[in-house]
Formats: C-alpha cells, sequence, structure tokens
C-alpha cells in the first residue's frame, strides 16, 4: 500500500544530512511511496530530488510560526508519514505532536552538549517520535536519558552505493583524472572532503602537515587536498591563513565546496579525516568505496567503521604527533596502505551497502 510521505531538510546544500535524505527518498520511491521534500531554502539537491521523483517544497522551518506552518502544509497534504532529519527539528516535532501520522526522526549529531545550550531542546521532542533513528549506536547512547522504551530508537548505519562509485571509477581511470588536475602518477595525493570548519579539524590536520614539510618528511610529489571551503567558515579561513603565511599553497590546496567529489576522491591515493565530532560520516564511507586508504580520528560511530590496522588507523582527534604518523605511515608503506583500503571496501560491501540501509529505512514504514 502507497504512503504519502514527507522528508523535511533543514538545507538542500552539499552536505551529509541532505545528502543522506537522497538515499531514504530513493528509497522510499523505489518502494512505491509517494514523497514529498519540505526544506527551508533551495540548495544543489533540489534538481537532484526532483529528477528521482520527489516533489520539494519550501516553508521557513525556522521561523516564529515556522511549526505552525509545517503543520499546516502537513494536514493540506494528508502525508501519512513525517522524517525529519537531523536534531534541530526539535520543535517541528512539537508542533506536528496532534497530527495523526507517523512520525520518525533522524539524529545524526553527537555534539549533545552543544545542541542542548542552543537549541533547549527537552524529552519532549523525543516523545513525540514514534521512532528516532540514529546512524551510530555511539550517538544513540548519548541520547539514552529521552528514551522512552525499548522500541523507542534503532540504529540504522548510512549505506553506500558503491555501484555508482565502481561505475565511475570504470569510466574515470585514476591516471587520467591526476593528468586532468595536473598530477604525474609519482605524485601522493591526499585528501579530505567535508566543510572545513572547526568540528572537522582541519586546522590540525593543515598544522601537521606543514610541519612535515618544513620538517622535510614529505617530498616534492606530495599533495594535500582539502574540498568544501566556504568562507562564512572561521576554520576554513584559518585554513587559508595558515597555507598563505608558509607559502604552501601549491601543495596544500584549499578547494570550495563542489558537486565533483567523484573526481578528487577519483586521482586520490589517501584520505585524511580528523573531526572533533561525527556520527557515522558519509565521507569515510565514500573514501572506503573508492578504496582509499583512510587515517582518521576515533570519534564516535568511526569507530564502527573502521578498526586500527586492520582497515584503516585511527587515532585521538586534534593529536599532531598521531596525525603527522598516520600520514608517514602512508607515505613509507603503500603495501600496508593498500591491505587496508581493501578490508575497508570489503566491510563496506558487507555491513554498509546502500541496499541494507534502505530495506531498513522501508521496514519502519507502518503498513
Amino acid at each position: 500500500m502507497m504512503s504519502n510521505i514527507l522528508l523535511i531538510s533543514h538545507n538542500l546544500n552539499l552536505e551529509g544530512a541532505p545528502i543522506f535524505l537522497l538515499s531514504v527518498a530513493e528509497a522510499y520511491i523505489e518502494a512505491g511511496h509517494k514523497v514529498t521534500v519540505l526544506s527551508e531554502e533551495k540548495g544543489l539537491l533540489v534538481e537532484k530530488f526532483e529528477k528521482m521523483g520527489a516533489k520539494v517544497s519550501f516553508v521557513p522551518l525556522f521561523a516564529k510560526d515556522g511549526p505552525k506552518k509545517v503543520s499546516k502544509f502537513i494536514e493540506k497534504e494528508g502525508f501519512d508519514v513525517v522524517v525529519s532529519n537531523t536534531i534541530v527539528m526539535h520543535e517541528i516535532l512539537i508542533g506536528i505532536k496532534n497530527i495523526n501520522c507517523q512520525k520518525l526522526w533522524v539524529i545524526h549529531e553527537s555534539e549533545i552538549d552543544h545542541y542542548k545550550k542552543i537549541l533547549s531542546f527537552t524529552a519532549k521532542s523525543f516523545d513525540c517520535a514514534d521512532k528516532v533513528v540514529f546512524v551510530a549506536h555511539e550517538t544513540a547512547k548519548l541520547y539514552e536519558e529521552y528514551k522512552k522504551n525499548d522500541d523507542h530508537f534503532v540504529v540504522i548505519h548510512n549505506g553506500m552505493d558503491s555501484t555508482k562509485i565502481d561505475e565511475f571509477k570504470k569510466k574515470n581511470p585514476k591516471k587520467e583524472l591526476k593528468a586532468k588536475y595536473g598530477h604525474s602518477k609519482k605524485d601522493k595525493v591526499f585528501l579530505n572532503v567535508g566543510t572545513i570548519c572547526q568540528r572537522k579539524g582541519q586546522v590540525d590536520l593543515i598544522e601537521s602537515i606543514i610541519d612535515l614539510f618544513i620538517n622535510a618528511k614529505l617530498d616534492d610529489h606530495t599533495y594535500f587536498y582539502f574540498v568544501g571551503f566556504r568562507n562564512i567558515y572561521d576554520g576554513g579561513v584559518r585554513c587559508k591563513e595558515l597555507v598563505e603565511m608558509y607559502s604552501m599553497q601549491d601543495k596544500i590546496r584549499i578547494i570550495d565546496m563542489s558537486d565533483k567529489a567523484f573526481e578528487y576522491y577519483g586521482f586520490a591515493d589517501y584520505y585524511l579525516c580528523n573531526s572533533y565530532i561525527e556520527s557515522f560520516p558519509l565521507t569515510i564511507l565514500e573514501a572506503m568505496a573508492f578504496e582509499l586508504p583512510i587515517a582518521s580520528s576515533d570519534v564516535y560511530g568511526i569507530k564502527e567503521q573502521l578498526t586500527h590496522k586492520k582497515n584503516g588507523l585511527i587515532f585521538p582527534a586534534g593529536r599532531h604527533l598521531e596525525i603527522k604518523e598516520s600520514i608517514l605511515t602512508f607515505f613509507k608503506n603503500n603495501q600496508v596502505a593498500r591491505q587496508y583500503a581493501k578490508a575497508a571496501y570489503k566491510k563496506l560491501k558487507l555491513d554498509f551497502s546502500i541496499e541494507k540501509m534502505k530495506k531498513e529505512y522501508v521496514k519502519l514504514i507502518k503498513k
């Protein structure tokens, strides 16, 4: 039986949570449901949602009367299921509590203390949700006090459509992509993808990388790409300042947020992550799918993705010494790096497939 489903997103930018929602929308459409996406403002993902068959509408979600407008929109359109995406939807949940529909709430955020302060959410929002979905067990543990019964919380790991990436890799060989971006076969390219900000720790990575170059630990064929710059974030601005201060614009390249991320993954040789707070990052899954050796901080759900010295290297966030050791391990021992990459790719296929994730979200819909 077809359900009329509404997915609510704070924005439709090329960011982790909205990109995740694309897969959820696709799962419901493939299962024969009607899907509408509601957001605060337009973004680069609008066209992708519409192309797959979802209707996209806009409401000022965070205006004073935002919850009331969302409530009226739901009643007017007669939705059977409402999926609210991210913790910032806590007031929306309260605003629609009296509407007769199934309410699902997907929470990605692990920085619970931060959001308690700025959002002032309470157990009331959680009580309004029939199911609260977390993308990692480590994140779910943080919200344990808001669990109203044993069936209230569920964990569904993010999945990755590795077949699309496999197809991309076949059509775009690494050698060709490297040449396109001005690199030779000898060049070793390290990559970080994601909004460049304090939370994702790129400043620590760049400080460590600069130190390695200054002390001649890396050669002339080593390059680092950071994809996801927006000048509204202090962390990104600081990264650019550091690179310019040491005149390393050629070796450390800071790239604006881009819809060509696959190309950067495609010509990269290694992947770096130093996030202080994550739940179950899609960028790690993408790096796994591109068969890149991964060195990452060990926060929250990343420990469910990577096991130290089995399918990657993990270290405490912000620890410059461990960051440098991880980079040098890959730099000096490509055989070990490739072993980790193969093991990570295997784990992705086995545990984090998009098919597995889609089935779990479809099963949440009440008959």
